[in-house]
């Protein structure tokens, strides 16, 4: 068997496990190991691949802007405590995150569209009362598809497909979360991609500034992350950083308004030999 028909094998076998997975009922920890719901790994706040739902307005200095609409989530599925202060976990990830272009009469062209898909699980451990240990590992699929956006690109298409495994370790000490990772990745279209790509960053949810002045469910959100990404045998630093107001419960579900900066490669595949470097304002669902 080609390795084409191995990963078609091993795709097929990723859905079915997660399909299985999600046909279990919501059940309470007493019942049975089953539990559905908001991932015990918060996604990292400024990394740009994590499940979303939100939009986001991008000023490219010197060019026309572009909106970023993210649709997706990650939910555990199964959940197995370890000890008092440990608890594993295993879940899916589903998300899009699609490039559009803004035109007059408020038409919005799209322009590309990247699939996320994989499974991934969880590990967290209280170490003390002020000091929690956070670990994720996913594995996962990404490929990306021009649109009707950009016609004068058509013949220019191609295939973009990347299979990998991911994993980040953090500490988490009140509000603050700090985490370093990697990106390995194992197969490639096309296969120009350094192997592995290290990430550093941090995140912080803090409820304590502005509750005092307008109420205990607004908070201040805030990350970056860093990555040295390497394609054509080239490496390059990607950057990303965002920070904004949370309304709503800390615990609970929320929106969240934000600003963005981002310089590095493009996070889309049809673009990953360009060059981005932008601000930008958006809004984003946080569950």
């Amino acid at each position: 068997m080609n390795n084409t028909y191995n990963l078609r094998i091993l795709r097929q076998f990723v859905l079915l496990l997660l399909l299985s997975m999600s046909i279990h009922k919501p059940c309470t920890a007493a019942d049975s190991p089953v539990a559905i719901g908001s991932p015990m790994f918060r996604p990292l706040r400024a990394n740009i691949f994590e499940p979303r739902v939100g939009a986001l307005y991008a000023m490219t200095y010197g060019k026309e802007g572009n909106l970023r609409l993210d649709i997706g989530n990650s939910l555990d599925m199964l959940a197995f405590p370890l000890s008092q202060q440990a608890e594993l976990r295993f879940g899916a990830d589903f998300f899009t995150f699609t490039r559009l272009r803004s035109e007059v009469n408020f038409r919005f062209p799209v322009e590309t569209t990247d699939f996320f898909f994989g499974m991934n699980a969880s590990v967290k451990t209280q170490i003390s009362p002020e000091l929690t240990f956070s670990s994720r590992f996913r594995l996962a699929h990404i490929s990306a598809h021009l649109v009707d956006g950009i016609p004068k690109f058509a013949d220019s298409s191609f295939v973009y497909s990347r299979e990998f495994v991911d994993v980040v370790a953090a500490l988490e000490w009140g509000s603050w979360r700090a985490y370093v990772g990697a990106n390995v990745l194992f197969h490639s279209i096309p296969d120009n991609f350094g192997a592995v790509t290290p990430q550093l960053g941090f995140d912080v949810l803090d409820y304590s500034v502005l509750s005092s002045l307008l109420g205990e469910n607004i908070g201040l959100t805030a990350g970056y992350d860093a990555k040295l990404v390497t394609a054509n045998g080239v490496t390059t630093t990607a950057q990303a950083a965002q920070g904004g107001i949370r309304f709503g419960a800390r615990r609970g579900t929320g929106i969240v308004l934000n600003l963005h900066w981002y310089n590095g490669k493009s996070m889309h595949g049809m673009f990953y030999n360009q060059q981005d470097a932008y601000w930008g304002v958006g809004f984003q669902l946080d569950f």
